[in-house]
């Protein structure tokens, strides 16, 4: 079982060469219905151990899927053998393969089938001096796995979120600098594109299939830990990314969640809603 208090060095672009108590998550705080455990897990550290590395990194980007009462849940027509971590007891992990290769991690929450899937991680790096480039490294691996995967089925992961991005422009809806494409394509990964999107997360701290069902409250390979950053009053609310099948209602939903203070790590900006948060923390402050 994790202990309540545990005391690492991190490194990177949050807290460099500081040492931070973070205490890790307990069950009873995954005991939220998906819309507020999503916002609830920002700001919230992922902390994931493999191979005797430790990687760090800050949740800053979420979305909430309740279950059967959203077309866009893969819980909306009930439980299967793949979605049986989103009826498991809140605070489980969720991990599923798209396109056969490319991971996406959820937590399960209060609510039957009921999940958040973790959207786009700031890396705080962790134990261990080269902790950011195992990130990057781990990346690359993926990268080339992407190249080989992508000539049998024709279009890989990235160039399809790309397109979803690109799709939204004009309409305040964009990507912070890079594209997807133009972020991967350099020989060093810039630490912003790190983990900037489900897939690309997973790959950076090594989150497979080996992690769906686990209990992350009792975990002692990957959990969630609060490091006392208190963000809540910085959140963007807006619509989800890539559930374009699941109709008009579900695809209206704001259930997309990111902290502005992190925007430049998030998957996709939406800067309407952050001019309009912008113009109410201004008239809360005159």
């Amino acid at each position: 079982m994790a202990s309540n208090l545990t005391n690492i060095t991190t490194e990177g672009t949050n807290k460099p060469d500081n040492d931070t108590i973070y205490r890790y998550l307990s069950a009873e705080f995954y005991e939220k219905y998906a819309v507020d455990l999503a916002i609830s897990l920002l700001g919230k550290i992922i902390i994931r151990i493999k191979d005797g590395v430790k990687l760090v990194g800050r949740i800053v980007e979420t979305e909430a899927y309740p279950g059967s009462d959203d077309v866009a849940s893969h819980s909306y027509k009930g439980k299967t053998d793949r979605n049986c971590a989103m009826f498991m007891e809140p605070g489980t992990a969720y991990v599923y393969v798209i396109y056969g290769m490319y991971h996406c991690f959820n937590i399960s929450s209060k609510g039957e089938g009921q999940a958040v899937l973790i959207r786009a991680v700031e890396p705080v790096g962790g134990e261990g001096a080269s902790t950011i480039d195992t990130m990057r490294d781990n990346r690359m691996n993926y990268r080339q796995r992407k190249r080989t995967h992508s000539q049998a089925v024709g279009e890989c992961v990235d160039d399809i979120e790309s397109k979803t991005k690109l799709s939204k422009r004009g309409k305040g809806i964009e990507v912070d600098g890079d594209n997807a494409n133009t972020a991967d394509s350099g020989k060093t990964i810039k630490s912003h594109a790190l983990c900037n999107g489900p897939s690309k997360l997973c790959s950076a701290f090594h989150i497979d299939k080996s992690i769906d069902r686990l209990f992350l409250p009792t975990s002692s390979t990957l959990c969630v830990a609060d490091d006392g950053c208190d963000v809540l009053n910085d959140v963007i609310k807006t619509t989800r990314i890539g559930i374009n099948s699941s109709g008009e209602t579900s695809r209206q939903k704001p259930w997309r969640f990111y902290l502005n203070c992190f925007r430049k790590y998030v998957s996709v900006r939406d800067r309407i809603a952050e001019e309009i948060h912008r113009n109410k923390s201004e008239t809360k402050n005159n």
